[in-house]
């Protein structure tokens, strides 16, 4: 072993008097007498680097620049700028200027090290996030949407709601019923529920009303508050928040006994949120079981609580100024009245001795002309909603969907008033409409088409399926074709399953061998992990997997009260059985808050043949089982050696319930990460108890 040792020696000249003692004086410059000066002062210690401004976050549009600065107090700095913990080649100065940023840079951290002699220091992340370049707006002229001129109700209005307090009456039978998503009809799925006054709901449901199957329950509405007089028929349709993409219609029959004491100008349609909110008149159409008084009907855009009621003047006047916060229902609330007096006049025709009037309810505008009120309300909405949506459609496509709804809410209600048929004031803007959403949905099937190239994951998944069912729906069939063939590209997943297991038990249980008789105790212990991956994509076979026995830690014993011990060891052989990704499913229904979950339901099943009367509880893996025993006289007995035995593991999932065929789903899965459960149970078994604990862990990612 070596060792080095410094010495510094600092030495020193000392000037003597001729007398031998010290001078204080200083020594002549002339003569033969030398002095040293004094060595230098140190140099001051250097501080270590503070970041006084850290980095902020930054936004850009994909292929624009994005620019990180830092701001550090200290001697000497320089600087080395990373990129997710990567030094960025060449990025030394206090500011950094990012490359032409693509899609990969999206989320990207960004940081900084400042340097000195006295130290360094690393700023905090600063993540960058990179907009998809939008496809330039389409120029201007025949496929822009212009406002019309003339005289309009002025939309969007402040919303200023009214709330019910639904009464809920007793439900009798099971009310449910599944609508499934069929593009290629055009039925009707028609079902009918008999409220306690007598009165009968009839809810007419257009086959593809939804982009995905729905389960639809009713129950009867009996009261909605001071609002309105009097509940005929009313149904609280769930879940009350799933948006139509073709209208429902609900109608209604009230007994000829409770329309004997019905004014007829007091009829009206109302509609309101699940919860009550946002309660609102909606326009009353003849019904299509008889054009009578009695035979009212709505329709409807998204589910919830509609129905009929009585509503004196002074209520259906605090209707009509009582504008909900959708847009949608504010047209709706917006051509209430207008439409159900032009009902009550097309019913009276039929029903003379019906007492039919027009109550005045229009709000009054400056200016308004004597033109049919609908008109006035249409032109409103098309100017003030439609045709701004439209233009932040061709601006971005992000904002397609909600232009599409909008322009489909003025179609379906500029149809209910007549007005887009032949010689209509809005025949050639309805269209107009018609073609520009057309164009759109290709436009944004496209945007959407590439991100699910770029990207992939459940969000941009259920997106593609959204848009090719409203493609299906609106008959663009070559459109949906082109699609189905980009699918592939974008809904390819790989997914890992890890099962870790541990048991401990003991119980006793009786024996007899020969003329000799006792109890046998046990004590087991183990541990096992059961893993494997599998690839696979939406609507594709599925591809099977080896589902993997990776460790194995297994050991019984057994002592018996006569004497003597046996031990039994799991040896793991590294076997494997098939295991499947049986199903993939992702939910597309549209709602008013939002879309659905974006996630990826999972249905994983093993395959096990364990017999016709097996409930498929068991995973078996072969193994070696190896045993010993130890005789009453402590002697060992004959080592036991078993190939290939069937080792059963139970494996419960508690958190995916099984079915008969031992199916663990559904799971939802995020874009990526896992999904995970994890159980402890503790069963009394034969005087004893297993205990055990369990953990199923999901990993979902893209492939490589």
């Amino acid at each position: 072993m070596k060792f080095v040792i410094r010495f510094t020696v600092l030495l020193a000249s000392l000037a003597l008097s001729a007398c031998g003692g010290g001078s204080d004086d200083p020594a002549p410059s002339g003569g033969g007498g030398n002095t040293t000066p004094p060595p230098p002062p140190p140099p001051p210690a250097v501080t270590a680097p503070t970041i006084t401004t850290q980095p902020v976050d930054a936004a850009a549009d994909e292929g624009a620049t994005a620019t990180f600065t830092v701001v550090a107090s200290g001697d000497g700095l320089t600087y080395q700028w990373s990129r997710n913990g990567t030094a960025i080649d060449g990025a030394t100065n206090a500011s950094y200027t990012t490359a032409s940023l693509s899609m990969d840079d999206d989320q990207a951290n960004y940081s900084v090290t400042v340097t000195n002699a006295g130290g360094s220091v690393t700023s905090n992340n600063a993540k960058l996030t990179v907009t998809a370049t939008t496809p330039p707006p389409p120029p201007s002229g025949d496929d822009s949407l212009q406002p019309l001129a003339g005289p309009a109700e002025p939309f969007v209005h402040t919303a200023a709601p009214l709330a019910a307090a639904p009464t809920i009456g007793a439900v009798s039978g099971d009310h449910r019923y599944l609508l499934s998503w069929d593009p290629t009809s055009q039925g009707i799925y028609d079902f009918g529920f008999f409220h306690s006054n007598g009165a009968e709901s009839r809810l007419q449901v257009p086959v593809g009303a939804f982009l995905d199957e729905v389960m639809v329950t009713t129950a009867e509405v009996t009261d909605i508050g001071p609002s309105v007089t009097q509940v005929v028929a009313a149904l609280d349709i769930e879940p009350g928040d799933l948006i139509a993409e073709k209208p429902i219609t609900a109608t209604f029959t009230i007994p000829d006994d409770m329309m004997a004491s019905i004014d007829p100008t007091q009829l009206i349609g109302f509609a309101a949120d699940s919860d009550g909110s946002n309660l609102h008149m909606v326009p009353v159409i003849v019904g299509n079981l008889g054009a009578t008084v009695s035979h009212p009907a709505v329709r409807l855009d998204h589910l919830g609580i509609a129905g009929i009621a009585v509503a004196t003047p002074e209520q259906q006047a605090a209707l009509a100024a009582a504008w909900p916060s959708d847009p949608g229902d504010q047209l709706a609330a917006a051509l209430a009245p207008s439409l159900t007096a032009q009902w009550r006049i097309a019913v009276g025709a039929s029903a003379p001795t019906a007492r039919v009037v027009t109550p005045v309810l229009r709000k009054t505008v400056a200016g308004a002309s004597d033109e049919d009120f609908s008109v006035g309300v249409l032109r409103g909405f098309y100017n003030d909603a439609v045709v701004p949506a439209f233009a932040a459609a061709d601006a971005d496509p992000t904002a397609i969907p909600a232009a599409i709804a909008t322009g489909l809410q003025f179609l379906r209600f500029a149809a209910l008033s007549g007005q887009s048929e032949d010689g209509g004031a809005f025949a050639v803007v309805a269209q107009q409409v018609q073609s520009r959403i057309h164009a759109l949905l290709n436009t944004y099937a496209d945007y959407i088409a590439d991100r699910c190239r770029t990207l992939g994951g459940p969000p941009q998944l259920q997106q593609m399926l959204g848009v090719m069912r409203q493609l299906q729906l609106l008959g663009n069939d070559d459109k949906v074709r082109e699609l189905d063939e980009i699918l592939p590209q974008c809904s390819t997943f790989k997914i890992a399953f890890r099962l870790d297991y541990t048991r401990n038990a003991h119980w006793s249980s009786p024996y007899v061998a020969g003329d000799m008789s006792g109890t046998d105790t046990f004590q087991e212990t183990g541990h096992a992990v059961v893993e494997g991956e599998s690839t696979f994509g939406f609507n594709t076979p599925p591809t099977d997997a080896d589902l993997r026995l990776t460790t194995l830690d297994w050991t019984t014993t057994r002592t018996r009260d006569a004497g003597g011990v046996s031990t039994e060891t799991w040896v793991n052989e590294n076997v494997t059985v098939p295991w499947r990704v049986a199903g993939l499913s992702i939910p597309v229904i549209r709602t008013r808050s939002g879309t659905a979950s974006s996630a990826i339901t999972m249905y994983l099943s093993a395959f096990v043949d364990s017999g016709p009367n097996s409930d498929l509880v068991w995973h078996p893996f072969t193994a070696t089982v190896m045993g010993h025993a130890i005789l009453a006289d402590g002697s060992e007995g004959t080592p036991i050696v078993s190939p290939n035995t069937r080792v059963e593991l139970p494996i419960f999932v508690p958190a995916l319930p099984s079915d008969g065929q031992h199916n663990y789903g559904p799971m939802l899965l995020p874009q990526s990460g896992n999904a995970s459960s994890q159980s402890t149970r503790s069963t009394p078994y034969h005087g004893g108890s297993i205990e055990e604990n369990e953990s199923v862990t999901l990993t979902i990612s893209r492939p490589e």
